[in-house]
């Protein structure tokens, strides 16, 4: 069975890239996408017990990533969530509402090996 990777990102370019990325290293996976946090609630609402993690950017129109990872927390204190943002001053803020990683933009070095360790994990 494939591992369901929930991308909620608004931006069509890193949407894509990190679509690409997850494939190249695993060829266990199927990409999930939500444009903003309303439609990432909403579709890991219908396809929860599918969902292996989550990649949520912070920044993102109708509801950002603050909120939404607020709003899962308060039903699944369980799935892997790494927040992505460009703008590093909410690091503390996503650890502290329950971001299991927090991933800076433009990617650092590292986190195609982190990418890849969490989607080989059972």
């Amino acid at each position: 069975m494939k591992k369901k990777i929930l991308i909620i990102e608004d931006d069509n370019e890193i949407y894509e890239s990190l679509k690409l990325t997850c494939l190249r290293l695993s060829d266990d996976c199927e990409i999930v996408r939500a444009k903003n946090g309303k439609e990432g609630l909403k579709t890991l609402e219908k396809e929860r017990s599918d969902i292996h993690f989550i990649m949520l950017d912070y920044q993102m129109p109708v509801m950002n990533g603050l909120d939404t990872l607020k709003e899962i927390r308060k039903k699944d204190r369980a799935i892997k969530i790494f927040m992505m943002s460009g703008t590093g001053d909410i690091e503390e803020q996503a650890k502290e509402y329950g971001a299991d990683r927090f991933i800076s933009k433009p990617f650092p070095n590292d986190f195609y090996e982190i990418l890849k360790k969490t989607l080989n994990e059972k």
